[in-house]
């Protein structure tokens, strides 16, 4: 029996030892890429904290589901299908150090007929999907679908995309 104890203390040790140190850890980095960029913006400023991964549907508070948080507008529910033509760029998020893998990935386009941006919440079968479930799943009636993005997200987003449009192609873009 004791050898037994010893063991599972032993797993449970490795397995606290090798585990994410990102656990619900405040954003740290968000970078953005696509073609429509002619580098990378990688974003460590610390506005970036309000970007939590770890908001809306498939979080419970008081038994309560939040449909509030990250990067998407969670209350005007899946838009049925964005235009095939908007630019779409690859959002990344990053907790713990800012030098870890990133832990949530989504595709973010915008519509500059509109104004309104996007967000794609990837689904079982998507590239990134098995990445962020492994960081939170908000359920399959979210996850495969596009979404409007939030106010605040696109406030903060959009002139960061502009300067790095406009920005030399020899450097990443920091902000």
């Amino acid at each position: 029996m004791r050898g037994a104890a010893t063991s599972i203390l032993s797993l449970s040790l490795i397995w606290l030892a090798t585990s994410p140190l990102h656990a619900k850890s405040d954003t740290a980095k968000i970078t953005i890429k696509g073609a429509s960029l002619p580098s990378a913006v990688e974003i460590t400023d610390q506005q970036i904290r309000q970007f939590s991964v770890w908001a809306g549907p498939g979080i419970r508070i008081n038994g309560a589901e939040q449909f509030e948080g990250f990067i998407i507008n969670w209350r005007q529910g899946a838009v049925e299908q964005i235009p095939e033509d908007l630019r779409r760029v690859e959002v990344s998020f990053y907790a713990g150090t800012a030098d870890q893998q990133p832990i949530y990935i989504v595709p973010y386009a915008y519509n500059p007929l509109t104004g309104e941006g996007y967000v794609y919440l990837p689904g079982k079968g998507d590239e990134s999907y098995t990445r962020n479930a492994a960081t939170i799943v908000h359920g399959a009636q979210w996850e495969g679908h596009w979404f409007r993005a939030t106010s605040a997200w696109e406030t903060f987003v959009r002139p960061l995309i502009a300067r790095a449009r406009s920005a030399s192609m020899s450097s990443r873009v920091h902000f």
